[in-house]
């Protein structure tokens, strides 16, 4: 046999490597490094391919639709900061709509079914017509995020009416100073701007009086470009205070779409208004910065120097997510010194290299002074200690890989509860867990929330998130409640100045298993009885209240911090429940500051305690006892009891006994209705 022929027969064919059969974590970390192509292919192989695939749970930074100069249209999607193209195929919805050219009502008609539900838009065209910009504005209402390279038309005011968290300007603008104050936007940038250093003081000092319009969102962040000499002249008759550790962090930190940016405020000077905000504002030749303080201590980390976006000239549209930190607030870890506050409850994908910006994926990690917890996992699932660090490992713990997920899980850890707060310019979570609270500030996100929300219910044993706050005076509520786990919440706050009529529509309609409502705002006319629909009502001020509502009412405890009504009013009210038997739920009103014009007891059939008839105390809904022996006692015909009573400092107190006498256990505390109120 030949040479050739022999080495042919004795080579052995290559071994092809089982991509499939690699355990999961293995497959994960594969397809972390693999192209987006790749891995799009690698999905469309067989059912079990797409299912493996799909289990890794990649997500992109963006989807966008740009329709071009050449009138041809592309797909672009943003996958680990690199950008993919092709054709524009059939897609449910995309992220942003981005046009490189002029546009019209048929464009947008033709894509409607895809940019219907775009967050954000890009406009890159060379010239920008008022109609045409109108037309954008009119069409797209869900807008977040507004881009516009080509200048404005002259003195453009279509901005007054629309909400923005991030506005960016690129092109030089004509813009008067009266439309630049009506602008309402989270962040403002300007790439050129002709403003002078005048109309700049004019705005700090408008800045520095209360503001006037309730509801108005003024930008936090305003970062302008190019300015023409700027100095401090900006600054005349405003009074200033030179950086001060002790009030603030020497850097400030603004979240974008497209990364995290540390602004070094060392050399800035802070204004401070009389409702106690603080401002500061940095101011060189070219540029003026005005940054509102919200969280005045926070620690810059080191990889963001390494994703920072250039503070001078224009901002690159990398379309990427920004980071979601938090600071995690022990009361015990706070207990032997100064407060500890970290950025370590970072949600990033721990699979992914250091320093790349990165889409929120769920994954804890835990920085700072901590030890990895892959050297800490016990062997038996022992992780309800009520330590306030053991209980913080738990959450890291859950990320390390799958087997320490399930040993999570098998715990069966639940926590006390799960509260959402969105505060003024940022949100906030909660979570009660054995006696420490811990609280992750969500900064610069709009998913935050929903990633952190739905992976606190994947570890613990929670079914749902328990409550809800609304703080934040400039956003809406139905913009906020956008994912299905909050319509699940037991319990909603109200605590901003003022609500829309819309607003409580919405909450009405799309919450069902509502039990405490706490109003702490202004209603719109006619939504004044709208919490005495719900078990649990607790109302800061019930300005136009009257006797009927609480006739007409639901809920079985009310609680009223204020009210106009009077001591006859009240007399009324009980005289009703006892003729007519309505309101037939009630159990318990508790009204502080009730006026006295008449002798409430006036006309009521009744008498003192009598030990023998009920108990004293009465078991409260808030885990007291109410101390009831100094009240007053009437009967219905039905033989159902209620206790008036009407103390020296104005609280009046309304219990029915349901079972004339209560079982009070011993760790209740025992305590009258006024002592309660407060």
């Amino acid at each position: 046999m030949e040479p050739e022929k022999k080495e042919k027969l004795e080579k052995k064919p290559e071994e092809k490597f089982n991509l499939m059969a690699l355990p999961f974590v293995a497959f994960r970390k594969v397809m972390y490094q693999a192209e987006f192509f790749t891995i799009l292919n690698l999905s469309l192989v067989s059912k079990r391919s797409h299912a493996q695939v799909r289990s890794c749970a990649l997500q992109v930074t963006d989807v966008e639709l740009n329709l071009k100069k050449s009138f041809s249209n592309e797909l672009n999607v943003m996958f680990k900061g690199e950008k993919y193209s092709w054709g524009v195929i059939e897609t449910k919805s995309v992220d942003t709509f981005r046009f490189d050219r002029s546009i019209t009502l048929g464009d947008i008609n033709e894509y409607w079914d895809m940019i219907e539900e775009a967050k954000s838009i890009y406009i890159a065209s060379d010239m920008l017509t008022r109609p045409e910009m109108d037309m954008i504005l009119e069409n797209f209402q869900k807008v977040n995020s507004l881009f516009v390279d080509p200048a404005l038309p002259l003195f453009y005011q279509g901005f007054t009416n629309r909400k923005f968290e991030i506005l960016y300007l690129e092109g030089p603008n004509a813009m008067t100073l009266p439309d630049f104050m009506k602008i309402e936007t989270d962040i403002l940038l300007i790439q050129v701007s002709r403003f002078e250093n005048w109309e700049l003081n004019i705005f700090l000092k408008k800045w520095m009086e209360l503001p006037k319009t309730p509801g108005k969102l003024d930008p936090r962040v305003i970062r302008i470009f190019n300015l023409n000499g700027g100095d401090i002249s900006m600054l005349q008759d405003v009074k200033t205070y030179p950086w001060d550790p002790r009030h603030r962090s020497e850097y400030y930190v603004i979240y974008l779409d497209n990364g995290v940016m540390a602004i070094d405020c060392s050399k800035g000077v802070d204004l401070v208004r009389e409702d106690g905000r603080i401002a500061t504002v940095l101011i060189k030749e070219t540029s003026f910065d005005f940054l509102i303080i919200i969280i005045t201590f926070l620690i810059v980390v080191d990889r963001f120097s390494s994703c920072s976006i250039p503070q001078e000239h224009k901002f690159q549209f990398l379309r990427q997510r920004s980071f979601i930190h938090s600071d995690i607030e022990s009361n015990d870890l706070r207990g032997a010194g100064p407060p500890i506050r970290c950025l370590n409850g970072s949600l990033r994908n721990t699979n992914c290299p250091q320093g790349d910006l990165l889409n929120p994926s769920g994954h804890i990690e835990l920085n700072g002074d901590a030890d990895p917890m892959s050297e800490r996992i016990p062997e038996k699932p022992k992780l309800s200690s009520g330590r306030s660090i053991q209980s913080l490992r738990t959450f890291v713990m859950a990320d390390q890989n799958k087997e320490s997920e399930k040993l999570v899980k098998k715990c069966g850890l639940i926590a006390s509860g799960i509260e959402i707060r969105y505060e003024a310019g940022f949100n906030r979570i909660v979570v009660k867990y054995g006696e420490d609270d811990f609280t992750f500030n969500l900064i610069g996100s709009l998913n935050g929330v929903e990633i952190l929300a739905d992976r606190l219910l994947e570890i613990l044993h929670n079914q749902c998130v328990d409550s809800l706050c609304f703080r934040d005076p400039h956003r809406d509520i139905r913009q906020l409640c956008n994912f299905p786990v909050v319509f699940s919440a037991k319990s909603i706050q109200i605590d901003k100045p003022s609500v829309t009529a819309e607003e409580l529509d919405f909450i009405g309609k799309k919450f069902k298993d509502l039990s405490l409502m706490c109003f702490h705002t202004t209603p719109p006319s006619g939504y004044e009885a709208f919490p005495l629909k719900y078990r649990t009502a607790c109302i800061e001020n019930d300005s136009n209240l009257e006797v009927d509502d609480l006739v007409c009412m639901s809920c079985k405890h009310l609680n009223i911090l204020q009210t106009k009504m009077k001591t006859s009013d009240l007399n009324k009210f009980v005289k009703f429940w006892i003729g007519c038997q309505r309101p037939s739920n009630i159990k318990t009103i508790t009204i502080c500051k009730l006026e006295k014009d008449t002798n409430i007891y006036e006309g009521l059939d009744g008498g003192p305690w009598n030990y023998e008839l009920r108990s004293r105390y009465f078991k409260s809904w808030k885990q007291v006892a109410i101390d009831c022996c100094e009240g007053w006692d009437v009967v219905r015909d039905d033989g159902k009891m209620a206790t008036i009573n009407y103390s020296d400092t104005g609280v009046f107190q309304f219990v029915v006994w349901n079972k004339r006498f209560h079982e009070i256990p011993e760790h209740y505390p025992k305590m009258l209705g006024d002592v309660l109120m407060n």
